[in-house]
């Protein structure tokens, strides 16, 4: 499955830099606020883990909005808070599970309507902020009317992590690593209390997850009327029915077109 090219016009290292905002005090770290028009970003990390994270996160949004959104719609408003220290972060958020680097990755939540992430940059931005764009495509479902299941969105949370690139020119899609271990109508009935969602051998749901919503949003450039008639269809039908439907393919087919 190829990577879509996007052009995103907005992501720019010159526009980000024009909305830097110092907030610091005396005798305090120097806090920066980023306002990127339709997100702000609050961090004391370094201006170049800042500006990398702020960019890349613009572009994910652009491509969200390319892949699943009208013209004139645009992703909802979000907040980026960036910490130097992982044990700042940790001051400011609940007791969280931590990654096999024992890192506290990432930290996301809806309030009011708004999502708010926090990560710290100590270990690794890129990946603390990859888990970030993962649960923020989540949170932005539902708040622009996608009422999906947790393979839908997460899985298409997880092809947004791939986005890659620099200045105006992005390209989001990967070579996932393909697992077929669940039948598609067991796999579609996987929660997040499921053990196959959250337990130690959870690897395989995710990635299958990853390679179905690979191939839903970038088979070709309907990607948004598809994934719009995916989402109404499964509201008052199983997924065993709306997907073939919609993919053109019987499901003891999926995993060959997954894989082409």
């Amino acid at each position: 499955m190829v990577a879509r090219f996007l052009r995103t016009g907005g992501v720019s290292v010159a526009m980000i830099l024009a909305n830097v905002v110092a907030t610091a005090r005396a005798a305090e770290p120097e806090w920066v606020k980023i306002d990127a028009g339709d997100f702000l970003v609050y961090t004391d990390a370094s201006e170049k883990t800042a500006m990398n994270s702020a960019v890349r996160f613009a572009a994910f949004r652009e491509a969200f909005k390319e892949l699943l959104l009208a013209p004139d719609e645009d992703p909802p408003t979000s907040i980026l808070f960036i910490f130097r220290k992982e044990s700042s972060l940790a001051e400011y958020v609940p007791q969280r599970s931590k990654n096999e680097k024992n890192t506290l990755l990432n930290y996301s939540i809806v309030v009011d309507g708004m999502a708010i992430n926090a990560f710290s940059s100590a270990r690794s931005a890129d990946e603390a902020l990859t888990s970030t764009i993962e649960f923020e495509t989540v949170w932005m479902m539902p708040r622009v009317g996608y009422y999906a299941p947790v393979w839908a969105t997460q899985g298409t949370g997880r092809v947004m992590t791939s986005i890659r690139g620099r200045n105006d020119k992005w390209t989001v899609g990967s070579n996932p690593d393909y697992s077929f271990r669940y039948p598609w109508k067991e796999l579609f009935l996987i929660g997040q209390d499921s053990e196959a969602y959250k337990g130690p051998d959870a690897y395989p749901y995710h990635e299958q997850i990853t390679g179905l919503m690979h191939w839903v949003l970038l088979k070709d450039d309907d990607s948004r009327a598809r994934f719009r008639e995916i989402a109404f269809g499964l509201r008052d039908n199983l997924a065993e029915n709306v997907l073939p439907r919609i993919m053109h393919t019987p499901l003891a087919d999926f995993a060959k077109e997954i894989e082409r």
